[in-house]
This record gives structure tokens, C-alpha cells and sequence, in this order.
């Protein structure tokens, strides 16, 4: 059973298999604390070393290995038809309406939200304690499995949220081509609506989540080719957000869809 072990607690009264996990993230913690003009290729390197050491990725379930390796190779997955139309029917009845009041101004929902009136995106946050039904794809046991197979068996859902993208022609600061971090940020996003490329699809740039010199010197070769996240609507994609993505401007309608984000928030031990 996992516990939670005080900071303060002596690390050389456990079994050095055990200390080191929390050693290493202690260790990785404190280089935020380092001035930034003594920080370098080879502190950051260190850094990074130490907090992957809080990692413990446990072996895919039969059912959920061949999309850990492809997540991987690639970065990213797309399963179309993920939720059946049949099964998807009562999270469209519930939350589209949700969030077109939300963007439409609904004072109610707005107290738990982001909205961006200029990007015309908006976004019901804590989803899942106003519309039960999206619980469906929240508790998902598939999508858990897999971001505790593909990150660590510590990974959480830290960030749960219904997003609508409306306003045609509007441009978001996402719409750059960027990596949300050099940790691992798993994401999960299920369609609620049939997406095109004219519906703001996310593109995300196959392979480069995977750690290569480009990354330490903030430097792409930005002529590869996007791998864009269309799919009729109950579609399930998975990305690891290391790598290069970019959203895309609405060109001919909304997209509607519902996001789940896994990261390590705490160590935990075992």
C-alpha cells in the first residue's frame, strides 16, 4: 500500500531501494532553487536525471501494450470510434449545451471556467463535478491504465475540463508550435463532435517527445510533417506533450471535446 512519508523523515532508517526514488526527486527539487546564471546544459542534465528516478512505469496490461509502444515511438495515438455513438449520445446531451452557456456567458458556470472571449475558446473546469456524465470517460479504466503504464504507477488526473472552440478565425497563443514541458505531461482528449481540419484540430509532430540534442538547445527542424488529431466524434487521443504540438485556428465550425491530464504531482512510496 503506498504512504506518503513526511520530508523530514530520516532517508538513512530505510532500505536504500526505497530512499532513493525520494532522494533523487529531493535531489531534483533543489535545482530550482540554483541561481540562473550558475544553471547550465549539465546542471539541467542532472536535474532531469534525478527526476525521471521517481518514474516506476509498470508493465502494460496485454490490452494496452501495443498503444504504450506506439505512444513511445510516436508520441501520440489516435483511436478512432473510441466511445461508440451509442455511448457518447448522453455525454453530448449534457455537455455541449454545458459549454456553449458557458461561452455564451452563463454566469453560473463561468465561477469554475476559462474563457477566452478573444480566442473564442472556453473551458468548464472540475468538468466532472458538474456534468456526471462525463465521468464515463474520466474513470475510464483503459486511459488510466495506460498513462500508468506509459508514465509511472504515481501518475494523477491533475486537470479535468470540457473545452468548446468557437469563434471562426480567431488565433490562440497554442496555435504556436510548442512543448508544454521536459517532464512528462500525458494528456487524453475524447471528441465530442466529428472534428475535420477545419475544426481546429490539434497537430502534434510525431517523435519528437523523444529526448535528442534539439531539446536541450530549444531547436527544431520544424519541416517535418504534423501528424493532425481529426476523427469522427467518441475519437480518444493520447499524447505525450514533450513533444512539438500546435493547435489550429476554427476555419468552418466548433470543436467540442473533453481533456484529461496526467502528471507525477507528488512521490509516493512503497
Amino acid at each position: 500500500m503506498a504512504i506518503n512519508v513526511p520530508t523530514n523523515m530520516p532517508v538513512q532508517t530505510r532500505a536504500w531501494g526505497n530512499v532513493w526514488p525520494y532522494a533523487a526527486a529531493r535531489l531534483s527539487n533543489l535545482f530550482h532553487y540554483v541561481p540562473r546564471a550558475v544553471k547550465s546544459n549539465a546542471t539541467f542534465k542532472l536535474s532531469r536525471y534525478f527526476y525521471y528516478q521517481r518514474y516506476r512505469s509498470m508493465d502494460a496490461p496485454p490490452e494496452a501494450a501495443s498503444v504504450v509502444d506506439q505512444l513511445r515511438r510516436d508520441g501520440i495515438v489516435i483511436i478512432p470510434d473510441y466511445f461508440p455513438i451509442d455511448r457518447l449520445a448522453p455525454l453530448r446531451a449534457e455537455i455541449m449545451p454545458a459549454l456553449d452557456r458557458l461561452l455564451a456567458g452563463d454566469g453560473t458556470l463561468r465561477e469554475n471556467s476559462w474563457v477566452s472571449d478573444e480566442y473564442g475558446i472556453a473551458r468548464l473546469l472540475k468538468i466532472d463535478k458538474r456534468c456526471e456524465t462525463s465521468k464515463a470517460f474520466f474513470n475510464d479504466s483503459f486511459v488510466n491504465t495506460v498513462a500508468k503504464a506509459y508514465v509511472s504507477e504515481d501518475v494523477q488526473s491533475f486537470h479535468r475540463f470540457g473545452e468548446v472552440r468557437a469563434t471562426i478565425g480567431a488565433v490562440s497563443s497554442s496555435d504556436i508550435r510548442h512543448f508544454d514541458d521536459w517532464r512528462i505531461r500525458f494528456k487524453a482528449w475524447l471528441l465530442l463532435d466529428d472534428i475535420d481540419e477545419g475544426r481546429a484540430p490539434m497537430v502534434y509532430y510525431k517523435g519528437s517527445h523523444v529526448r535528442r540534442p534539439w531539446r536541450v538547445n530549444h531547436d527544431f527542424e520544424y519541416y517535418r510533417d504534423g501528424l493532425t488529431g481529426t476523427g469522427r466524434a467518441g475519437t480518444l487521443i493520447l499524447a505525450d506533450t514533450r513533444g512539438v504540438h500546435r493547435g489550429s485556428p476554427v476555419r468552418t465550425g466548433p470543436r467540442y471535446l473533453l481533456a484529461n491530464y496526467f502528471e507525477v504531482r507528488k512521490l509516493q512510496w512503497r
